[in-house]
């Protein structure tokens, strides 16, 4: 694994420009989504809430395109595509929920926190 997949801390720290107060507040709030995306993630996987995937997938759009998240990304529009389809492949899912788990446990970590 690598140490620092995304350099979240990094990549903050120039969003911020040197505003000390404004990176704090960009560590809780990143923090705080991406805990409730790996809250969330499996009851909404498990339960088939098509609309709630789509809502996260929107809301989480730019972070991961802004943090070069295209693994996290990629899992959650896969979930979208087998949900959608006439086939539930339930190993599948399961997998992805992991792989979306382990990945939030990645940046929370590169965040500080778990």
């Amino acid at each position: 694994m690598d140490l620092d997949r995304y350099n979240v801390l990094h990549k903050i720290s120039a969003l911020a420009e040197g505003d000390t107060d404004f990176e704090q507040e960009l560590v809780r709030l990143y923090t705080h989504s991406f805990r409730e995306l790996k809250e969330k993630f499996a009851t909404i996987i498990t339960t088939q809430n098509t609309q709630e995937l789509s809502f996260i997938s929107h809301k989480y759009r730019t972070t991961f395109l802004m943090f070069d998240m295209n693994d996290i990304a990629g899992e959650i529009d896969r979930s979208k595509t087998i949900l959608s389809s006439d086939t539930l492949h339930v190993e599948e899912l399961s997998i992805i929920i992991t792989k979306v788990e382990k990945y939030c446990e990645e940046v929370l970590r590169e965040l500080g926190t778990k």
